[in-house]
Formats: C-alpha cells, sequence, structure tokens
C-alpha cells in the first residue's frame, strides 16, 4: 500500500505530521510505530514499511521535529525542548493508535532509538506496548558527556536557531574515519551506494542541524540513561536492540551490548542482533532481507501476547 499522509494535534495544540501505510484488506495483525532517525524523514521508510504491510501489519511514522513534512520553523531547527517535544508527539500517536484494539510495536532508528529510550521510561507503563525494536543505538558513552558539554557551551554564545557547521562536523562528519575506500561523506550510512547517493541528492536530509538541535540532543540522551528514568520502564517489556558491526554510531557494535548490559542491571529483558559487514541503516544495507526477517519473528512472536 503507497503511504498516505496523516495527522495529529498534541495536547499543546500543534499539529504534526506523517505518514501512514495501511493495508487494503481489512484483517490487520497490529500496529507498527516507527520513529526515525536524525536528518532524514518517515517516507524512507517506505521499502520497510510496504514489507510490513506485506505480512500483517499497519505502520505508521511521524516526521520529527522540523524534519521531512513538519519543517514548520526549518529543517533541523530545534530550540531547548525540541527533544521532548519529539517525545511527545510519539506520544500523541501511540495514544491515538489505541482505537484500533490492536497490539502495537514501536521501532526506533538513530536519533529516533533515543526518542524511544526516553519514551519508555515516560510512558511504558501506562501504555503497555508490545515490544521495542531500537535500531543503530547505543548505552551510555563518554563521547555523549563530552559532547553534551561542548554544546551547552556553543548554545551560550549562538543563536539556538543557527546552523551548527562547527557541531556537525565534530560529530556527524566524524562517522566516516573507518571506512576504506570512501566515496562520499555519507558511506557510514550502508554498503549500498545508490542508498547514499540518494541521501546525498535529498534537500530533505542535506542539511546542518542547529546549535539548538545538539544542545537539545545530547542533553536530553543523557538524562534519559539516569537510575531513577531506567528504573520506571515497564519491566517484562520485549525490547530487541539491533544494529551493525560497522557502525560509528553504535560504536561499532559496543553500544548495542552496553545498552543491553544496562537495561539487565534494571531488570530488563533485551536481546541483541549485531550484524557483520553492515553500517547505520542496517534496514538499508546489503542483504537486508536478513533485517527485516528478524524484525518480523521479533514482531509475530510478541504480538501473540497481546497487554
Amino acid at each position: 500500500m503507497d503511504a498516505k499522509q496523516f495527522k495529529l494535534t498534541t495536547s499543546d495544540g500543534l499539529e504534526t505530521i506523517g505518514n501512514v501505510w495501511k493495508r487494503d484488506i481489512e484483517e490487520l495483525k497490529g500496529n507498527i510505530v516507527i520513529s526515525h532517525g536524525m536528518c532524514e524523514y518517515s517516507l524512507r521508510y517506505d521499502s520497510f514499511a510496504k514489507f510490513l504491510n506485506s505480512k500483517g501489519y499497519d505502520v505508521y511514522a511521524l516526521d520529527q521535529v522540523n524534519h521531512g513534512l513538519n519543517k514548520r520553523s526549518g529543517l533541523g531547527k530545534w530550540d531547548d525542548y525540541s527533544f521532548k517535544q519529539c517525545v511527545k508527539n510519539l506520544h500523541t500517536e501511540m495514544v491515538a493508535l489505541r482505537i484500533t484494539g490492536k497490539p502495537t510495536i514501536l521501532i526506533g532508528h538513530s536519533m529516533g532509538s533515543f526518542v524511544a529510550q526516553y519514551y519508555l521510561q515516560k510512558y511504558s507503563r501506562e501504555l503497555h506496548i508490545n515490544g521495542v525494536i531500537l535500531i543503530g543505538t547505543s548505552g551510555p558513552r563518554f563521547i555523549y558527556k563530552v559532547g553534551s558539554s561542548i554544546a551547552a557551551f556553543h548554545a551560550k554564545f549562538h543563536n539556538q536557531y543557527k546552523p551548527s557547521k562547527f557541531m556537525t562536523k565534530l560529530t556527524f562528519m566524524s562517522y566516516n574515519k573507518k571506512i576504506k575506500n570512501k566515496k562520499t561523506k555519507f558511506d557510514w550510512l550502508t554498503t549500498d551506494e545508490e542508498i547514499v547517493q540518494k541521501y546525498i541528492n535529498d534537500p530533505l536530509c542535506m542539511f546542518t542541524p542547529s546549535v539548538g538541535f545538539y544542545n537539545s540532543f545530547f542533553k536530553s540522551i543523557n538524562i534519559g540513561f539516569k537510575k531513577n528514568r531506567l528504573a520506571w520502564i515497564q519491566k517484562d517489556l520485549p525490547i530487541l536492540i539491533m544494529g551493525g558491526k560497522n557502525d560509528p554510531v553504535t560504536n561499532y557494535g559496543k553500544g548495542l551490548h552496553k545498552l543491553q548490559a544496562i537495561y539487565s542491571k534494571y531488570g530488563l529483558s533485551s536481546e541483541v542482533i549485531a550484524y557483520e559487514n553492515m553500517r547505520h541503516e542496517i534496514l538499508n544495507e546489503n542483504g537486508k532481507e536478513k533485517v527485516y526477517n528478524d524484525i518480523l519473528t521479533f514482531i509475530d512472536n510478541n504480538m501473540q501476547n497481546k497487554k
């Protein structure tokens, strides 16, 4: 089924836009919600969403604050509250899906995985979702604390909506360092050269996030690893942590296991799948069919246990 736009209004009256892939037949196993990453947008998940459609699931994905269809104030322009607004938008989406009467599984990729982590700490006990899949993610890292300090200092001297070439070079543009025979600045995304080129040619991806973006993002993900927040996550929630072993965002797979370790410490049940020879966007990798089927297995197994 082709994607169609949908709109939701949050509790503070802000309208947010996304895409939905709904199947033509009536029988529905459940809902899948996708929280996408930084410098991208929901429609980039079209192939994956159509795969899930073919297996009996409807798929919903809002564009994050000032990404894609929601570029109200300009692409990548965030203020101090914007990360939390992404979480609030996700909550609005999850609440709205209650009307279907079907179980729901949340999938977060990269920045969207940190939005999903924050969401679990705040709302998982309330909504009792059936499972969560965190892709291209990580547990706490020293570099996040350093990034937060630098971003906060940088924000003191610059307008929060000013594009931050400095922070982008310090973080985003450092990911290509270990790629051998690199052809572009974005080879770290995937080994599929066609996908990389499409990303480079896409004006909805090729923008520089603002000073406020980095400040809000780093501050929020560090808050998300605090003991009192982790202890609040629904204890029987099935969690699948996934990523590529050649992904710099996951510290080449180490961050995936670090996240699992910290979840285990707080009594949560999770599993890790780390893929050989895959980079950051495992849903867009060569060999993605294996990833798709691993995700489907997790979804099918946990949709049967509707809460």
